[in-house]
């Protein structure tokens, strides 16, 4: 069992004196050479030195028209060329230079894309009355950014049954989903890229998990506000659950009132939260250059931070000017604080920042929490 060790040893020995009589002998005067040539290549491109005598003006010429010269023979023509182009090069193509490090500085100063750009928009589609409305939007936001809309179909319903055989889809769901597609057609025909997708399913959580599933693809989700006065067509909770699924910001339409446009007087619930910064960053991308923008900031009393009018800030170096309204909370409901900011403003868009699936992040401090459901202006939220 010791001759292969030994073995081994003798092959790791003779390889180690092999490198070393390499590096130390013949490689080492290989390497002297080649580093002898690269000098003299480049004293040669560099041309004479400052005080050396200036070669004969004959002799340029000579050189510069040696390629045009005809050799009587292969051999004097393969001698010959090769000594013009390294004149030419030398005296009038400067070096070029490839170095990753210069580049990165060039592109730090070259003007880049709008990273909050909308590309890709989502809009819920059902047979409801309001479907219309938030589409016609959804076409409007998609049409300004030249993005990709794909219309998502997909209400509640059961399977038909026949005694214990379940047959899906049943008639009614697949005449409304027809409809639904013919409308999509007409309404997005004008955007060079929209797409109808159908989410083949009734079932509540089903309904829900694929089309959080959806979101993740999309810039933006535009969904419908619930209303518990109209017959159910959609989770009650689809928007809170879609917004904290796909981590995407989701844009809700009031189930009444007119919408055609956001984003000309957007105001923006302000908080320290990472919801409520998320939803102020994804609101840009809806907000128009000369809007009038309010930030409102309600806090707790005694509780004022004092970096909050720093938001401000943020917003003006986005090009967005912002009015800063701060309000102490005593006796006012969240609830009433929004809306009534909201009517005083004329807003046409909210940010809100969510908790969890069923709070409001700027809220949660013990007060009763509003829902979207209550809201009467379109609220862009983020988890």
């Amino acid at each position: 069992m010791q001759h292969p060790v030994l073995f081994e040893m003798v092959v790791f020995g003779g390889a180690v004196v092999a490198t070393l009589v390499w590096h130390l002998g013949v490689g080492r005067q290989q390497d002297a050479r080649r580093l002898a040539a690269l000098k003299a290549a480049r004293l040669a491109a560099a041309g004479p030195a400052p005080d050396a005598p200036a070669a004969p003006a004959a002799a340029a010429p000579a050189a510069l028209s040696a390629p045009a010269v005809v050799a009587p023979s292969g051999v004097a023509a393969a001698v010959a060329a090769p000594a013009a182009p390294a004149v030419v090069v030398a005296t009038t193509s400067p070096p070029t230079t490839t170095d990753p490090e210069t580049q990165r500085g060039d592109d730090l100063h070259r003007p880049r894309r709008n990273d909050m750009a909308l590309k890709n928009i989502l809009v819920h589609l059902d047979s409801g009355p309001r479907t219309a409305e938030r589409l016609a939007l959804a076409v409007r936001i998609a049409a300004r950014n030249q993005a990709r809309l794909t219309g998502v179909f997909g209400q509640l319903a059961e399977a038909h049954r026949v005694g214990v055989v379940a047959e899906w889809p049943p008639a009614a769901y697949a005449a409304a989903a027809a409809e639904s597609r013919e409308a999509f057609s007409k309404t997005a025909g004008s955007l060079a890229d929209a797409e109808w997708v159908d989410l083949n399913r009734g079932g509540e959580d089903e309904i829900m998990h694929r089309l959080g599933q959806l979101a993740c693809y999309s810039d933006l989700t535009v969904l419908g506000q619930h209303e518990d006065a109209a017959r159910r067509l959609a989770p009650a909770e689809l928007a809170t659950h879609v917004c904290s699924a796909s981590g995407r910001p989701v844009l809700v339409v009031p189930y009444a009132g007119r919408f055609p446009d956001v984003g000309r007087r957007p105001m923006f619930a302000w908080s320290e939260t990472a919801g409520a910064a998320r939803a102020l960053a994804d609101g840009l991308a809806l907000t128009s250059p000369d809007a009038e923008a309010l930030l409102l900031y309600a806090y707790e009393r005694n509780l004022r931070s004092e970096f909050a009018e720093r938001a401000v800030a943020l917003l003006k170096s986005h090009g967005v000017t912002a009015q800063f309204e701060p309000f102490a909370l005593e006796d006012e409901t969240m609830m009433d604080v929004l809306l009534n900011f909201a009517s005083d403003h004329g807003a046409d868009l909210m940010t809100l920042g969510l908790t969890g699936s069923v709070g409001l992040s700027l809220f949660d401090r013990g007060r009763p929490k509003p829902t979207l459901r209550e809201l009467t202006v379109p609220v862009l939220c983020a988890c």
